[in-house]
């Protein structure tokens, strides 16, 4: 335990130092310069999110810590995004049912809240809230969707592409896979009618590509479709 604590220690810290950048790119979207975490639609006329005003964070499908670095270096980010966040109140709460006792003990250590109960990410957000999914699956991203729809400005999803989801799943032809499919029309639908804006947020080159690749944030503007192109800071 005391060796597995230091290791995840040292993971940490690389994590933290190498996703620097990354995480000016998640709260300031393509202007590089913006401090106020402000992101604004493409062309300016509203903003869609905050992250001054965020409140929760909540973290599925992070992984065991004894399994390997890939999950180490996810939680570095999360802490990262968290000490940028002025009015989070409590500390992130994470789940993953593959948690061990250790990965309870770790996480408790480095002030994380372990949730009792499997949520099979049905959490609807009443507060700011920042869902963090690492490589989760299609289905858990779904129910997420679905719990949150109409929520708008209340929640934004850190986590692989939809655009990605959408395009795997609607070229998938067997009939097991197709009744899967069924089980994702949340997440589905909410990309083929525009209802979310896709921030692309680059790995920069870290050096365990598994880590952070395919990795978007997601917003829901509160009325109607998000226009094309970059989402703007100021």
């Amino acid at each position: 335990m005391q060796m597995l604590s230091a290791q995840l220690q040292t993971s940490l810290t690389l994590g933290q130092h190498q996703q620097a950048a990354a995480s000016s790119q998640i709260m300031n979207g393509e202007d590089k310069d913006s401090r106020t975490g402000v992101l604004r639609a493409p062309n300016g006329a509203h903003r869609l999110w905050r992250w001054d005003e965020v409140e929760e964070m909540v973290v599925y499908g992070l992984g065991s810590l004894e399994a390997g670095h890939v999950p180490r270096y996810q939680l570095a980010l999360a802490l990262l995004l968290a000490d940028r966040l002025p009015k989070l109140q409590g500390p992130i709460q994470v789940f993953d049912p593959v948690f061990t006792e250790v990965d309870h003990q770790l996480l408790k250590e480095q002030g994380l809240l372990v949730l009792g109960e499997n949520e099979e990410g049905r959490r609807r957000a009443t507060r700011p809230t920042l869902f963090y999914l690492p490589h989760c699956e299609a289905d858990l991203c779904s129910n997420l969707v679905e719990a949150n729809l109409g929520c708008g400005t209340l929640a934004v999803v850190l986590g692989n592409s939809f655009a990605l989801y959408h395009e795997r799943w609607t070229q998938a032809g067997s009939a097991q896979t197709q009744h899967r499919r069924a089980r994702l029309d949340a997440l589905l639908r909410t990309v083929e009618v525009g209802a979310v804006l896709e921030v692309p947020i680059s790995d920069h080159h870290f050096p365990v590509v598994s880590a952070f690749n395919d990795m978007s944030l997601h917003l829901f503007p509160a009325t109607g479709n998000p226009a094309n192109g970059d989402v703007n800071a100021t």
